[in-house]
């Protein structure tokens, strides 16, 4: 059976549980990937450095997905009748975006590495621009299955894209390619996947369908989303930039580390941002305004839900949890990482709250907004890195990601009149709860992962003390898992 079969819509949370399989397995392979190069792989300065080239990579790449990625699945939900002709346009856009993309990658990588100090980044970040060289093609294949509310098909095709971006770099790595290894192993990712896209999904039907329509909704999502994505990176890159002499490649190894650990609520959001764009988006055209409110109102509070105990947990075990994960020699990573795990908690609103402007149909006021706070983020950056390093740079991030937050927190309020005060605000109660028992309870090692299990049970008792869990939300979880 292939992806190409009869398909049928999935609700909210039918959906949200496909995607949160896939992401599931973005979090085993990606933390395998990251876990594996930095514990036993590569030294904590290849470490670094491996992280600086895949911020940049990265940032290029989610682009380069999410502009079109968004703009089929918009027009994909609003007319199915025409998937296959809108499918084939964008992959037609997507090339010119990709072969634009991978030659100023190419040909400026001396450039940025002498911007960021290190001159043998320069040799990687060739081997490393045929990511965005190819893997953008699947991004269009991902928003056509997104559109159709195919997310069990959708999670299926990104999880094999996991899979193999996680087993090929180690492979290499393991071979003895070293960095040359894990960068040659992302490209060769990106090849299969797109080989699998073209067999199991298709390259979409022949027809009339305006390019130029899918590319003036792409535009502003492509600068939205890279100012929005420059959060995820352009504080390590500041780092590497600002902090000079031996110490630069070990910092930034460092910083990746507590930046991988960090993220992993967060992925929980995003997770919930994919499902939420077409139902947003078709409800906004339809004019359904109650079930747009109903969509966003569930939105923010399974995000903060999800993403706010899990954010105190790791923020309140920083230390033996980086040291377990990574090794002893990276325990400067702590206070980044405690910093940063808080600091992700007001970027899932963001990115939340991004989203659904996304789908009303405002791209560029999405864009604006990301604008706003990134510069925020870069002026922190250059007043308090120099001054204070490691903890200056997650500082920086921090204040920035809340600033982001009740920016667009606010926009979407003024115009759908909708946000979970009242359940954020027990949920936040609860989470104290867990930041207060997770004090005194000292764990380390193995002995973290039941210190986790004890921390959620007590967040979900707190949760139903302060009346926030509720029959509706079982039922809610019942109609995911079955």
């Amino acid at each position: 059976m292939t992806f190409r079969t009869k398909h049928k819509t999935a609700s909210i949370e039918k959906g949200a549980f496909y995607m949160f399989i896939s992401r599931f397995v973005f979090f085993i392979s990606g933390y395998a990937l990251m876990f594996g190069l930095g514990r036993f792989l590569l030294a904590p300065a290849e470490f670094g450095i491996f992280g600086v080239i895949l911020s940049i990579v990265s940032l290029v790449n989610i682009v380069l997905i999410t502009g079109i990625q968004q703009a089929v699945s918009k027009f994909v939900s609003e007319t199915p009748a025409k998937a296959g002709q809108i499918l084939r346009q964008a992959l037609k856009l997507q090339f010119v975006f990709s072969i634009s993309a991978f030659l100023l990658l190419f040909f400026l990588s001396d450039f940025l590495a002498q911007l960021l100090n290190e001159p043998s980044i320069g040799f990687y970040l060739k081997i490393a621009a045929f990511v965005p060289l190819l893997k953008p093609f699947s991004s269009a294949m991902n928003g056509y299955l997104n559109g159709l509310k195919r997310f069990k098909a959708q999670a299926i095709f990104t999880s094999v894209y996991r899979c193999f971006r996680a087993i090929l770099p180690i492979a290499l790595v393991l071979l003895g390619f070293s960095l040359f290894g894990a960068f040659a192993g992302l490209g060769l990712t990106s090849f299969v996947v797109l080989i699998l896209g073209a067999v199991f999904i298709g390259i979409g039907k022949k027809g009339f369908y305006s390019k130029k329509k899918i590319l003036l909704f792409s535009l502003p999502i492509v600068f939205y989303v890279l100012l929005q994505n420059s959060f995820f990176s352009i504080d390590l890159l500041f780092l590497k930039a600002l902090v000079t002499g031996p110490n630069s490649s070990l910092f930034a190894g460092y910083y990746t580390a507590a930046q991988t650990l960090a993220k992993l609520p967060l992925e929980l959001a995003v997770t919930l941002s994919i499902v939420l764009f077409p139902l947003v988006s078709e409800t906004v055209y339809s004019k359904n305004l109650e079930k747009s409110k109903f969509y966003i109102k569930s939105a923010y509070r399974y995000a903060f839900i999800a993403v706010a105990p899990f954010a105190v947990m790791i923020a309140t075990t920083a230390q033996p949890l980086i040291s377990f994960i990574f090794g002893n020699e990276y325990v400067l990573g702590a206070v980044p990482l405690a910093v940063l795990s808080i600091a992700f908690i007001f970027m899932t609103l963001f990115v939340i709250s991004e989203t659904i402007i996304t789908a009303k149909g405002n791209p560029s006021k999405a864009a604006v907004l990301a604008c706003a706070a990134l510069i925020v983020d870069i002026v922190l950056l250059l007043i308090f890195v120099p001054a204070f390093g490691l903890f200056g740079a997650a500082l920086s991030s921090l204040i920035a990601m809340f600033f982001a937050a009740v920016i667009s927190i606010s926009y979407v309020f003024r115009h759908f009149k909708i946000f979970p005060f009242k359940s954020i605000t027990r949920t936040s109660l609860a989470a104290c709860v867990v930041t207060i028992v997770s004090v005194f309870i000292p764990a380390s090692g193995f002995l973290l992962f039941g210190k986790y299990i004890v921390l959620t049970l007590v967040f979900a008792a707190a949760m139903f003390l302060v009346g926030e869990f509720k029959k509706s939300d079982l039922q809610t979880f019942k109609k995911m898992v079955f």
